[in-house]
């Protein structure tokens, strides 16, 4: 099982599947392969990281009984991925607000992501887009000077 899981964390849901599958009838662990799957087609959902798949994976954990063993676990993907949900909201909010190119528009943008949290899956996608955007910011705020100083070469 830790090889399939370890497939599945590199992304590789054939192969994960294809591990499980080749566990023995004999080794009587049906139910927990049957989970296995279950849950790996799931996360494989989530994949693209759309916000209407994320919907529709904690759509399908959420029918999952209190009564199977990999409950617990349900509940910490939906919980994880609804906050992903609302990461993913939030950079499209942002991204929005930077469109308009403004220096106003790139520092509010900038302050919506600067909320996603240092231990969510896209922290590192929120830093990246405030670097750029400082970068945008820097440039409009060059552009005034810069263009003087091309007026003035000119002359």
């Amino acid at each position: 099982m830790e090889l399939a899981q370890n497939a599945l964390n590199a992304k590789d849901l054939r192969t994960a599947v294809s591990i499980v599958d080749q566990i023995p009838e004999a080794a009587n662990r049906k139910t927990e392969v049957e989970d296995f799957k279950f849950l790996a087609n799931v996360e494989a959902k989530t994949w693209s990281g759309q916000v209407a798949d994320y919907r529709a994976a904690i759509n399908e954990l959420k029918r999952v009984g209190s009564d199977r063993s990999f409950y617990s676990k349900a509940q910490g993907l939906i919980s994880r991925w609804e906050q992903e949900i609302e990461d993913l909201q939030r950079i499209d909010r942002a991204r929005t607000l930077a469109d308009r190119g403004s220096i106003t528009g790139y520092m509010t943008a900038i302050a919506e992501v600067s909320l996603i949290s240092q231990n969510h899956p896209r922290y590192q996608q929120a830093q990246e887009l405030i670097k750029n955007w400082n970068g945008e910011i820097e440039i409009l705020e060059d552009s005034p000077y810069l263009e003087r100083a091309d007026r003035k070469s000119t002359r």
